[in-house]
């Protein structure tokens, strides 16, 4: 994360503050989640969410939404959380509110990276993004809380850092093509 965050810095001009924070505490939620124990996971957690409201934020701000909303895409999004919490709820115990939570945002995520502006290739290269992103998360929440998954770390750490770099290289490309 801290090579992604000098990428960005050195290829975005306008530098936006809170991207930067974003990639900050994904950082952070990278360092805490090195350590065991259930107050490295919460605050790996946390530092997480708080990079997902940055990341609605910042694509937020780019958006197409009120321009054509795909209700489709929507619906998909919002069924794939629906069916993933239901999949875990039975092993949640008092992890449910902060998972509940945890699904809505990076569901939020995903639905502000589609409807940003379409039409250039930063678009499409995020978003890809987002959903490696989506995956990885999907696979720490299947090994924490249903079942163990064989080389679980390296599918996580996979998708994460390769979801972590479309990110920020379908960021730069939109910013680039002065949308």
């Amino acid at each position: 994360m801290v090579l992604l965050l000098g990428y960005y810095l050195q290829s975005d001009q306008s530098k936006n503050k809170v991207f930067i924070v974003a990639l900050i505490f994904a950082w952070l939620g990278d360092v805490f989640l090195l350590s065991n124990g259930e107050i490295n996971f919460m605050l790996g957690l946390g530092s997480f969410l708080f990079m997902q409201f940055c990341y609605i934020y910042v694509f937020y701000k780019q958006t197409a939404i009120f321009r054509k909303i795909d209700g489709l895409f929507l619906i998909g999004v919002l069924l794939y959380i629906f069916f993933f919490l239901k999949f875990l709820w039975p092993n949640l115990g008092e992890m449910k509110i902060p998972v509940i939570a945890y699904g809505l945002a990076f569901g939020t995520v995903m639905v502000t990276a589609f409807w940003r502006h379409k039409g250039f290739d930063g678009w499409k290269i995020l978003l890809f993004g987002v959903v490696l992103f989506v995956i990885s998360d999907s696979i720490i929440a299947i090994n924490k809380f249903s079942m163990p998954i064989i080389k679980a770390d390296f599918y996580i750490m996979f998708t994460y850092i390769l979801g972590q770099f479309f990110i920020v290289e379908g960021y730069i490309r939109s910013k680039q093509a002065k949308i």
